[in-house]
């Protein structure tokens, strides 16, 4: 098991979301959920390197709303919960949870959690998340979470509701410092992260290999 504080955690998946394709802006929009989520210890991190992974292999256009819809009826695969979080938080008030917002087939869907939380603290409201194998409360400073069967590891997409809560949860603060991964999640996050490295170029390595010219004349 490797150890990180948040922000090596943090920077690690901005560097692997940036290596699976992602733009900046999205990137470190993918650092700051994975972060957040594992700083509550609701995650290790297994399902975010995977989803990266299909992201890496079939892009994230494909995993993006069009024209403003919360469905997937129009996309050739899942949600990308890093696009859909980033979409809610940038309309902040505008959403209207005093109806129910039902996102379809979202990939990783706890990887949203985050983003509520700002819409939260832009909206005052608290936010009630209903997914088959889980059900939050989000505020701006609280996370209230559990599990329907007992598992943290949710990859396969997911129907999510939206809706006004009728409770504050209880303010939860942070409950990891530090974060451990498993070898094969480490693996993958570097692998990714990897792709980000520029190659040296024959110059350089030259430069390298023989040193200063020295004139002995």
């Amino acid at each position: 098991m490797s150890d990180f504080s948040i922000k090596e955690l943090e920077m690690l998946c901005l560097k692997a979301a940036r290596g699976a394709g992602y733009p900046w802006g999205l990137a470190e929009e993918a650092g700051f959920s994975a972060g957040w989520a594992a700083k509550r210890g609701v995650t290790d991190l297994a399902d975010f390197a995977a989803h990266l992974q299909a992201v890496g292999m079939h892009g994230h256009e494909k995993m993006t709303p069009k024209q403003g819809e919360f469905d997937s009826q129009h996309h050739f695969g899942p949600m990308c919960p890093i696009i859909m979080g980033t979409y809610l938080s940038d309309r902040g008030r505008q959403i209207d949870l005093q109806r129910t917002v039902v996102v379809e087939e979202l990939a990783c869907p706890l990887y949203l959690l985050a983003f509520l939380a700002s819409v939260s603290s832009a909206t005052d409201d608290w936010i009630a998340v209903s997914a088959p194998t889980f059900n939050a409360v989000v505020s701006a400073d609280g996370l209230e979470i559990s599990f329907v069967h007992g598992t943290r590891l949710l990859q396969a997409p997911e129907t999510v509701t939206l809706s006004k809560a009728e409770f504050r949860p209880q303010a939860v603060q942070p409950v990891h410092a530090r974060v451990s991964l498993r070898p094969e999640v480490l693996e993958q996050l570097t692998t990714l992260a990897a792709r980000t490295y520029v190659p040296e170029s024959d110059e350089l390595m030259a430069a390298d290999a023989g040193g200063a010219n020295v004139d002995t004349d």
